[in-house]
Order: C-alpha cells, then sequence, then structure tokens
C-alpha cells in the first residue's frame, strides 16, 4: 500500500495567526503545532470548500515566542 502524500504550505501570517493549506489529506487524523519541542494550543483545521483533500490550517502565535 502507497502512503498519501499530504503537504503543509504556509500561505501567510497576519494580526499574529500563522495560516497554511494542507493538501492531499483525505481525513486529517491529529495534527500538532509544536514549538521547541512543546505542543500549542489552539491549533484549528477547517475544510475548504470545492477543494477535496484541502484544509486551512490555523494558529495564533503565542506573544511569548514572539
Amino acid at each position: 500500500m502507497t502512503a498519501k502524500r499530504m503537504t503543509l504550505t504556509q500561505s501567510r501570517i497576519a494580526g499574529g495567526v500563522w495560516e497554511g493549506v494542507l493538501t492531499g489529506a483525505g481525513d486529517t487524523g491529529v495534527l500538532e503545532a509544536l514549538h521547541q519541542g512543546r505542543r500549542l494550543e489552539g491549533l484549528s483545521v477547517t475544510p475548504l470548500p470545492g477543494e477535496a483533500g484541502s484544509h486551512l490550517v490555523r494558529l495564533a502565535i503565542p506573544a511569548s515566542i514572539l
């Protein structure tokens, strides 16, 4: 069986929020955002309408790591 390839591409950082597009994902499963080995809270993954297997990924960047 061949593993499905997923790609996460940063699209922008605006107002302290990182955004990217995840493609090639039928089901996102479990995604985590890490910084220096620590899990960051607040990651959201939303399907993009009309784009099968694509999701908008967003994370508010904590002020403590800026």
